[in-house]
């Protein structure tokens, strides 16, 4: 039940992330919503790893996973991080 509950939290902080992502009109929308994607990126890959697997397969648009470009792209920052 407990891992249950944190899943309902994400689940419900990524309702919150979707919201304030199309409210911003702006760049900054884009930039925030790459952020947000390596996020869950990251907390998907943390639970995998909980269950004993070492990876995940991620696909998305090229803008999104590229690590190359002039703004921070889900791709740049997980590179970064990982």
């Amino acid at each position: 039940m407990k891992e249950f509950n944190g899943d309902l939290i994400h689940f419900v902080d990524v309702l919150l992330q979707n919201v304030e992502v199309l409210h911003r009109k702006d760049t900054d929308g884009s930039l925030l919503r790459d952020q947000y994607m390596a996020e869950n990126v990251s907390w998907i890959l943390q639970k995998e790893q909980q269950r004993g697997n070492d990876c995940i397969f991620i696909s998305g648009h090229n803008e999104h996973v590229a690590k190359w470009g002039s703004y921070d792209s889900m791709g740049k920052l997980l590179s970064n991080q990982y």
